[in-house]
Order: structure tokens, then sequence, then C-alpha cells
């Protein structure tokens, strides 16, 4: 059970530590501080990558090459897929309701883009991997 706390502290600090990341590089970037931003999708870095990834290195960390860590691959490479391919499908279908909105002079809300460029996907997966790597050798 020791380990199972263990692999929730190194995930649940990884994450938290790249939502206040993204929250940090947004604020730069803007020059004012949107604390709206940790509920909006996108920005840099992919949390959703960075969660799913440091799921995947804490278990192998922890357990080493288990069935615990072949399920978690599996459901990171799941993820990873949707942030690489559906949600850029979901942005141009965005967009072009848009698009269409404007040509009938209708007003439509949309919501933010959901996607992430591979930049943003790398670097959440770049998170993922070093941070726990060395939270490991803290707890």
């Amino acid at each position: 059970m020791k380990d199972a706390y263990r692999i929730a502290l190194i995930v649940g600090t990884t994450w938290v530590g790249a939502e206040i990341l993204k929250l940090v590089i947004d604020t730069l970037k803007n020059r004012s501080l949107r604390t709206r931003k940790l509920l909006e999708y996108g920005g840099m870095p992919s949390s959703h990558a960075t969660l799913v990834t440091s799921l995947c290195s804490s278990v192998f960390i922890v357990d080493g090459f288990t069935v615990s860590f072949v399920i978690s691959l599996a459901l990171s490479l799941v993820v990873l897929r949707d942030l690489i391919t559906i949600r850029h499908r979901v942005d141009h279908a965005l967009r072009q309701t848009t698009r269409l909105g404007e040509a009938l002079n209708e007003d439509i809300r949309q919501p933010n883009l959901l996607s992430h460029s591979a930049a943003q996907i790398v670097v959440g997966i770049l998170l993922g991997i070093l941070v726990p790597l060395a939270l490991s050798f803290v707890w």
C-alpha cells in the first residue's frame, strides 16, 4: 500500500506542477494573471500529457515492468492519441461552425481551442518522465 501512496504523491505533484507552470507561462505571455486558465483546455505544457505520462513513469519507477505498468502505458497511449488527433478534428469543426455562423450573421459562441501543439504535448511528456524520476530520488 505504501507504493500506491508514493505513486499518487508523485503523480499529483507532477500534475499540479504542470498546472502551475501553465499558469506562469500564460501570465508571462499575456502580462496578466488569469487563474481561469487552470480550468481551460490547451496551453503549455499539456497537463493531460503530463498526468498520464507521470502515472506511467511512476508505476514503472516504483513497480517495474508489471501488469500495472502495461495498463498505465495503454491508458497513456490512448490519451496521447486523443491529444494528437481527435482534438484537432474537433477544433477544425469548431472553426467551421464559427465561419458558418458568421456567414449567416449569427453569433455562435464557441469554446477556446481544445487541441495542443506538438511542442506542448512533447513538453508535457518530458515533464511526465523527468519530474517523477527526480522525485523518486527524494521520496
